[in-house]
């Protein structure tokens, strides 16, 4: 099953229209571009898996005291990486994973089960796995240090009810990130920087564009390949 997405001038997209839409009838009819996606459970490209590396190592070489997290897990494609790399470079930091898990976008998958299920097969150590809604598990069940964190809530709401979320998000984990610690926006899409990147959850950019406005950290923008991405370093 091939899914594919409309994409405009702007970056918006559409998702999950008919292959038989033909790109170049809707191009001159309604300027958007039909851009095939591989099939995947997960928004998660290699462009990014190489992004986290280099960022994981940036915060391993600096020392950065405190744990990882992840918002927004789902089957654990990124958590596994991250797990990964706590492990083969033997630190100490712990991973903890926040998730409600109960967003489905096919019928086997969104359940925390599968997400186990899939440390299992990566022969990993499960993290810390806390269940249910982000305003009721952060920031009380976050770890008291953060070096390394990854947002990555999007729910196919409106940019408003995501812009929420998101901001609720930052407020949380920021004042218990370390100094040099990083963390990864997943979805980021500025229009003026943004390489190729679908801008699939504009709320990610309106929260940022609020919660930074006075802050001496800048969002740095990644190439993310079919999807968007940034992060910010504390100060």
């Amino acid at each position: 099953m091939d899914f594919y997405l409309l994409k405009n001038k702007q970056g918006r997209v559409k998702k999950n229209h008919p292959p038989e839409l033909m790109t170049k009838i809707f191009r001159k009819l309604f300027g958007w571009d039909v851009i095939p996606l591989p099939y995947t459970h997960e928004m998660f490209t290699i462009e990014q898996q190489i992004n986290f590396l280099h960022l994981m190592t940036q915060v391993k070489m600096l020392n950065v005291k405190g744990d990882f997290i992840e918002l927004g897990s789902f089957t654990g494609s990124t958590a596994i990486q991250f797990e990964k790399f706590l492990e083969d470079t033997h630190s100490d930091a712990k991973l903890y994973l926040y998730d409600s898990f109960k967003r489905k976008y096919f019928e086997d998958d969104g359940l925390i089960e599968n997400l186990v299920e899939n440390f299992r097969l990566n022969c990993l150590k499960l993290p810390t796995i806390i269940e249910g809604d982000f305003y009721d598990t952060i920031p009380s069940e976050l770890p008291d240090k953060i070096a390394f964190a990854h947002i990555d809530c999007g729910f196919g709401g409106a940019p408003e009810a995501h812009k929420e979320v998101v901001l609720y998000c930052l407020n949380s984990i920021y004042p218990r990130m370390e100094s040099n610690s990083i963390c990864v926006l997943m979805d980021y899409f500025d229009v003026h920087k943004t390489v190729k990147g679908l801008n699939s959850n504009p709320g990610v950019k309106l929260a940022c564009d609020e919660f930074f406005s006075g802050k001496q950290e800048r969002i740095e923008v990644l190439y993310g390949g079919y999807y968007g991405q940034a992060f910010f370093r504390k100060r």
